[in-house]
């Protein structure tokens, strides 16, 4: 049953927020599961810092209730389950935990009932102050200060008049540590029991209540539409942790990616529209902290190796590990190698899968694999090399004789490809032009040719006289030793 506001609560509650404000919250979401008209399972999990953070858990925690329209009904009041500290895992059995990375979660599980047919639909909303004081990439709604920021987790449940539903549930929580210029993976998927079209994206995480009444009193609560945090320059909602490769989330398969390149607190909003027959009907969110890290050296493996090699079963293998001492190559043809940088000859043309394990002294891998392919290339060609006045332009053509070419990249100024083997273009100075071949088989040929540059002649006709009458002759004289014509 939902509870309406009273009087007395916010006298309870004043009492109880003398020493309530500090910076603790990490994140959370808000689910909820269709038992019968009016009536829902309603699950809401909350994360808190157990390092730094005080207070512990509210108990008992307000869930707050809206209609659609805004209207504020009231309240449920739930004691939750007992809280768990999260084990730290980084899925890297050569990175130490730091031991400031501590997180709790609690949950709150109850049947909310009274949430009856209406033409708006409900706002279940949880609201708290204050997250992390240390987080980097955000600000709260109205000062520029992280701790001021509040937390406020929500969900919506459509009219029941319109449609049946209960929101997605994500698989799991994002790792609570991650490795500063590691490349995070993350299957941040959700599962629907409805069977709803699920589509993924970031978004910004909602403000929440302010340090001055950090938990709900009865009167001090969000309204309607809600607010959110604002971003710290330069961060923003398309690159949320900085550097060359942003934080992204796959829209279909909810795959979270990206490289963190500082080390700090950066907090993430990640959210799932659920759409039934092509219309939106929901949006459930979440928000989490990254706590970035700096991790202890561990090996890496790396190597080059062109991705097609052309008319040659012998390869040369380029090393580029980092931090490693062992290597184990595996050519994909039943041989293997432990030298650094291998020379390896394959039976036959084809495509194998090359994979390097790299080991440090103290036992730590990294593997590394990438596909080769190794091809008999018959393409064949003729070029010529180029002479031309200066300031005319002139064709660079290549003569096929056999195979085909898929594209030629052009070295001129400005650099450009062609799909067909020839290029018109203006010569600026004598020397050499480099162009690349691409074959249809994958291969790449690096040639050129020479362009010479030859001065233009100076014409010049002298008469005398200047003036002449049929059948009148005149003597006509041009610079010496130049070939020429008379027009």
């Amino acid at each position: 049953m939902i509870r309406a506001t009273k009087c007395i609560l916010f006298f309870i509650l004043m009492l109880f927020n003398i020493n309530a404000f500090a910076t603790h919250l990490v994140g959370g979401e808000m689910n909820y599961k269709f038992i019968e008209k009016g009536v829902y399972e309603i699950s809401l999990t909350v994360y808190r810092d157990c390092f730094l953070g005080v207070p512990d858990f509210d108990l008992p925690g307000y869930i707050l209730v809206y209609e659609g329209n805004g209207n504020f009904l009231g309240y449920y009041s739930i004691l939750g389950n007992p809280k768990i500290k999260l084990p730290v895992e980084i899925n890297d059995d050569c990175f130490v935990v730091p031991p400031s990375v501590c997180v709790e979660k609690k949950e709150y599980i109850f049947v909310g009932e009274g949430l009856d047919s209406n033409s708006t639909g409900y706002y279940l909303s949880y609201q708290r102050c204050c997250r992390n004081e240390s987080i980097m990439n955000a600000y709260a709604d109205e000062t520029d200060f992280a701790g001021d920021a509040g937390m406020n987790l929500y969900a919506y449940i459509p009219p029941i008049g319109e449609l049946i539903n209960s929101n997605p549930v994500f698989k799991s929580f994002p790792p609570i540590a991650i490795c500063v210029n590691k490349r995070i993976d993350f299957d941040h998927s959700a599962t629907d029991i409805d069977g709803d079209s699920l589509s993924y994206k970031l978004c910004t995480p909602a403000d929440g209540l302010n340090p001055t009444y950090p938990t709900f009193t009865g009167f001090n609560y969000e309204k309607l539409p809600f607010r959110s945090i604002r971003w710290r320059n330069p961060y923003t909602l398309d690159n949320l942790l900085g550097g060359d490769d942003p934080l992204t989330i796959d829209s279909v398969t909810g795959r979270l990616t990206g490289t963190p390149v500082k080390v700090g607190q950066f907090v993430v909003g990640v959210c799932v529209d659920e759409y039934r027959n092509g219309k939106k009907i929901g949006e459930t969110r979440r928000d989490f902290q990254y706590n970035v890290a700096p991790c202890e050296k561990f090996s890496t493996s790396s190597f080059f190796v062109m991705d097609t090699i052309c008319n040659s079963l012998d390869v040369v293998f380029k090393n580029e590990s980092d931090g490693a001492v062992n290597y184990f190559w595996d050519f994909g043809d039943g041989v293997a190698s432990t030298e650094v940088n291998p020379v390896h000859t394959f039976p036959d043309f084809g495509t194998y899968k090359i994979s390097l394990i790299a080991a440090s002294a103290l036992g730590c891998a990294d593997t590394m694999s990438k596909s080769l392919s190794l091809v008999v290339d018959n393409l064949d060609y003729d070029k010529k090399n180029i002479s031309v006045c200066k300031g005319d332009s002139a064709w660079l053509q290549l003569d096929i004789n056999e195979g085909s070419i898929k594209e030629v990249y052009w070295m001129i100024n400005p650099s450009v490809y062609t799909a067909d083997a020839q290029i018109h273009f203006l010569p600026e100075k004598e020397g050499w032009i480099y162009f690349d071949v691409y074959s249809t088989k994958g291969c790449v040929y690096n040639d050129s040719v020479f362009v010479e540059l030859f001065d233009k002649p100076l014409v010049d006709i002298r008469a005398n006289p200047d003036q002449i009458f049929y059948p009148q002759v005149v003597n006509l004289s041009t610079i010496e030793d130049k070939n020429y014509t008379y027009e």
